[in-house]
């Protein structure tokens, strides 16, 4: 097999220089290295969405009708639920 075909993609250089220039020196930008910039932005992305989530569901349990009282028996009933939801996974 050709060397070329079994490289990993990655950046070009021209994009490695600008991308290692913004991330350095560490003291500028926090940054040691480029990965560590790169895994923070990936992080970040992630708890984004995450929150776009979460409020996009506490949205719709708004939106979803009469609301319940949620005393401790009604908590109780839920984690019992869940508890049995998630046995019942794990046993798959």
């Amino acid at each position: 097999m050709p060397a070329e075909s079994r490289r990993q993609p990655g950046l070009a250089a021209p994009q490695l220089s600008a991308y290692s220039s913004f991330c350095s020196p560490p003291t500028r930008t926090g940054y040691s290295t480029p990965s560590e910039y790169v895994r923070e932005l990936i992080r970040g992305d992630r708890k984004r969405r995450a929150k776009e989530r979460l409020d996009a569901l506490l949205l719709e349990g708004l939106d979803s009708g009469e609301a319940l009282p949620a005393t401790a028996a009604f908590w109780d009933e839920v984690t019992r639920e869940a508890v049995a939801k998630l046995r019942q996974k794990t046993r798959e």
